[in-house]
């Protein structure tokens, strides 16, 4: 996969476990015998959100100049939040 579209498919990936929720939840529940699925979900959700930042940091890291590095995390952060507030219109 190129690395630019990473991003983009973490992203997808997490909206459509989102649009599931209320399945994936009843899965985890009986799969992993968890009190509080809901909870699980969010630590995975967290997790990959987690691993894309620290992605997007180490990506930065590749700018020599350190105002393009700075706009670059910036820029991917503000379409991470974006996607993430999107989240709630699937509940």
């Amino acid at each position: 996969m190129p690395k630019t579209c990473q991003k983009h498919y973490v992203i997808e990936y997490l909206q459509f476990l989102s649009c599931y929720r209320s399945t994936l939840e009843q899965v985890l529940k009986e799969f992993n015998d968890v009190n509080n699925p809901d909870s699980h979900l969010a630590s995975l959700i967290e997790g990959s959100l987690q691993d894309l930042q620290n992605n997007l940091e180490r990506k930065s890291k590749q700018y020599k100049d350190p105002a393009l590095a700075q706009i670059f995390l910036m820029n991917n952060i503000h379409r991470v939040v974006q996607f993430v507030r999107s989240f709630a219109s699937c509940s």
